[in-house]
């Protein structure tokens, strides 16, 4: 089944070890505002 994954980059998800890259953290949360703003809108 296609799916979208959107998401900070990072590694070894669900794992003892995961990690996430903050300045990627920074974009997405940036690109959750712009779609709840747009939805805001409708």
């Amino acid at each position: 089944m296609p799916a979208v994954v959107y998401g900070p980059t990072g590694g070894n998800w669900h794992c003892a070890d995961e990690w996430v890259s903050l300045s990627s953290l920074d974009e997405c949360l940036e690109g959750y505002e712009r779609f709840a703003a747009a939805l805001k809108n409708i």
